[in-house]
């Protein structure tokens, strides 16, 4: 970015990086202590369980969560087969099981 403008230019083929595609629908923000649910994708497992933005995940299969999460096997586990279930557990003390799925 530069004087406030932005500059877009196609890149190669050769050297696009593939579309992640989240089978949990969720997008998130790490902090010391938790995720924060920033995002939440239309029609996805994440929607139909209830997860909005604002939600906080303390949790995920049992294991904490903090800053470290996307550099981590938890952070594996939101891109793993249709079929694959998490328990996420909430700020709030309650637990939400959360059943991947291809809804895109």
């Amino acid at each position: 970015m530069t004087a406030g403008f932005v500059w877009l230019r196609s890149l190669d083929p050769r050297h696009r990086l593939p579309m992640l595609k989240d089978p949990s629908g969720l997008g998130f923000a790490a902090s010391p202590t938790s995720l924060t649910v920033v995002h939440v994708a239309a029609n996805s497992p994440a929607e139909k369980g209830g997860g909005a933005a604002g939600d906080r995940i303390v949790t995920m299969n049992g294991h904490p969560t903090d800053a470290d999460y996307t550099y981590g096997a938890l952070w594996r586990f939101r891109f793993g087969p249709a079929g694959t279930r998490l328990k996420l557990g909430m700020d709030a003390g309650t637990t939400r099981e959360l059943t991947l799925a291809e809804y895109f």
